[in-house]
């Protein structure tokens, strides 16, 4: 699935609000995807072609003064 910033920012707003549901003061969320290709090449031959993609989801919550990353 090819993920583009509208559905980042949408995957942010729902863990915002999932986290305020919960009793969070503050929260805030950071989704990143990303993909790439390495390439070797020893001797003039390729070796190794590698694709590799990830995604990430990162919160940090608030409740008063303590704090809660995941």
């Amino acid at each position: 699935m090819k993920f583009t910033g509208t559905h980042l920012a949408q995957v942010c707003d729902s863990a915002l609000v999932q986290a305020k549901q919960l009793g969070a003061t503050s929260a805030e969320a950071t989704a990143s995807c990303e993909s790439g290709l390495d390439l070797s090449v020893r001797l003039g031959a390729v070796e190794n072609v590698e694709h590799h993609q990830g995604q990430s989801l990162s919160v940090t919550v608030y409740v008063g003064q303590k704090t809660g990353s995941a």
